[in-house]
């Protein structure tokens, strides 16, 4: 093909789409949701890893594993029983004070039979 000129022509490609920045109002609500989800219900109970956010599993007596990295935490009787099992016969006052729970959780704990009062103490079963 003598006389002409050939050339490759270049195709234009679209702009890449700007990447998207995290809207902070989003984020807080993320975490808002992850929060909400790590306890599933008004007893504390542990859903959701606090470290690495995967399911946690229920090892028993209020403890739950992280199957993922071994991370344990506990619902409202697991930190209730852990802080009786460290300070036996402390009182109601103390063991609220200690771990956060509310008194009347723990009264509901005891007329539960979960633990038992003597003395004005509480002490595990």
């Amino acid at each position: 093909m003598k006389g002409y000129k050939m050339s490759i022509m270049e195709t234009k490609k679209p702009p890449l789409a700007p990447i998207p920045k995290e809207d902070p109002e989003k984020e807080e609500e993320k975490k808002k949701l992850l929060e909400a989800l790590k306890y599933d219900d008004g007893e504390k109970t542990p859903t959701i890893c606090s470290i690495c956010k995967a399911m946690l599993e229920y090892n028993g007596l209020g403890e739950y594993v992280c199957p993922d990295c071994g991370h344990k935490e506990y619902d409202s009787y697991g930190m209730v029983r852990n802080y009786l099992e460290k300070y036996p016969g402390a009182n109601i006052l103390q063991v609220e004070k200690a771990t956060g729970i509310p008194r009347q959780k723990i009264t509901k704990m005891i007329a539960e039979d979960r633990f038992r009062v003597a003395g004005g103490n509480v002490s595990m079963q």
